[in-house]
This record gives structure tokens, sequence and C-alpha cells, in this order.
């Protein structure tokens, strides 16, 4: 891992906490494409607040560049189980939502994402991205299907506007 990356990225990154210093983040890693690594690395750090923002960059930059996470889906696939901040694996698993799925540790993301759906705890966003996960994960292992249905038909009795809204979109893609 490059420190001069790290350090120059973690000091942008604790500058401002803000949608203008996303994308002024983002910028720069697009013109200097040798970052990226980096931003990987601190997206996927087990700490309190770098993870959060360097992700939501993270995010913001593969919603243009979705190929470049690509050599990195496997890692953070591994690696969302350990992230604490609840906005470290909002952005994550957002992201693996819309990459090709890790064949490698598919069947741990798949009981990953079927036990934060189910806890209460765990963070609106995270839910509903782990409902799309769960989804994806149908298509290849079509098994899960009846426990998917299960579980989303739950959220259209308790969920939230935007859980509802998530299920009711997944189980109708699910009946077609």
């Amino acid at each position: 891992m490059n420190k001069t990356h790290i350090k120059e990225l973690t000091t942008l990154l604790e500058e401002d906490h803000s949608k203008k210093q996303v994308k002024i983040i983002a910028n720069l890693i697009e013109k200097k494409e040798s970052l990226f690594k980096s931003l990987v690395y601190l997206s996927l750090y087990d700490q309190p607040i770098i993870p959060q923002r360097a992700s939501w960059v993270l995010d913001e930059i593969t919603q243009v560049h979705p190929e470049w996470i690509y050599p990195f889906i496997e890692e953070m696939a591994e690696s969302l189980e350990n992230l604490s901040h609840s906005g470290a694996r909002r952005n994550i698993s957002k992201i693996l939502g819309r990459s090709p799925l890790p064949k490698k540790n598919l069947g741990t993301l798949l009981n990953l994402c079927f036990e934060w759906m189910i806890n209460r705890e765990t963070a609106i966003a995270v839910r509903a991205h782990c409902m799309t996960l769960l989804y994806r994960i149908s298509e290849i292992e079509p098994d899960i299907i009846g426990e998917l249905t299960e579980v989303l038909s739950e959220y259209l009795e308790i969920g939230s506007a935007g859980e509802r809204s998530r299920a009711k979109q997944i189980l109708k893609k699910i009946q077609n």
C-alpha cells in the first residue's frame, strides 16, 4: 500500500464531511487513478470516521467507473462484516449491490445480508441494500427465493417507507 497516497487521502477525508468534498476527492482520484487502491483500503479499514467518508467517495467514483472496483469485489465482500460504522456498511453494500457478485464468498455474503435484514438494529439503508444483494444472489442460487420472499413480505408490514418500497420492487421481480 502506498503510504503517501494513504496520508494524502486521509488528510482530504478529515478536512470536511460534505458532498462538495466527496466530489473534490472523486475528481482528484479520477485524474490520478493510482490513488484508487488506497481509497479502497481506507474504505475497508476499521476506524470510526475514515471508512465511512472514504466509502462515500468510493461510491461516487464507482457510479462513473464501475469497472474500477471489480478487482476488489472479493475483498469488499469479505470485509463488509467487519465494518463497524453503519455509513461504511451502507456504502459498501450499495456498491456490491450493483457490482459483479463475488463467487468465492457468496455464502458468507448471503448469510450476512439475511442476518442484517432480520436485525432491526441494522441501519435502514443497509437493510435495503441487503434486499438488493439477496435478490441478485437468488438469481444465482434460486433455492433462497422462498426465504427471501418470506422476509420481504414481512417488510411490507413492518418496514419503513423505503424498505416497503424496495421489498415491493423486489417481490415484483421475483414473481415475474
